[in-house]
């Protein structure tokens, strides 16, 4: 009965750990793209959060809003068939603020190392998971080996 409380505990700790660094870093599906405002500023720029690969973070002060969000500041009225940015970008206007273009809004300066490995590369999850779970045995390993 010991061992399967230690291979429970083991799958406790390795879940945790997966977690902990995989669990706010993804959507299950692509999230929409829409507009982030920093209210401070009245500034806007083009946004879009993530999808089920990698999830992007606001800076702190700034909120998200999908184009069809109602606002404090209105609604957008965008067409669909035109690229994100300018959506943005007639979105940000129609909204009466000042509008950021992607050159000028660096969000990936924003980002965590990490974070901006993963924008600019595209990590696969599976490169992240394996350290986990060669941590995750040799913890399960060494404990073994105290035990007996």
């Amino acid at each position: 009965m010991n061992s399967l409380h230690f291979k429970l505990a083991c799958f406790i700790f390795t879940l945790i750990v997966v977690l902990l660094f995989f669990g706010n870093n993804t959507y299950a599906a692509p999230a929409p793209h829409g507009i982030a405002v920093n209210p401070q500023t009245n500034e806007c720029a083009s946004f879009w959060p993530g999808d089920e690969f990698s999830g992007f973070k606001l800076p702190d002060g700034w909120e998200f809003y999908s184009y069809w969000d109602k606002t404090s500041y209105g609604t957008c009225d965008v067409n669909f068939n035109r690229p994100y940015e300018e959506n943005a970008r007639l979105c940000c206007e129609q909204l009466h603020l000042i509008y950021k273009s992607d050159k000028e809004w660096e969000i990936v300066s924003r980002m965590s190392p990490l974070e901006r490995m993963w924008f600019k590369g595209n990590i696969p999850l599976t490169v992240l998971i394996i350290p986990a779970s060669l941590l995750a045995l040799i913890v399960y390993l060494v404990l073994r080996k105290i035990k007996s």
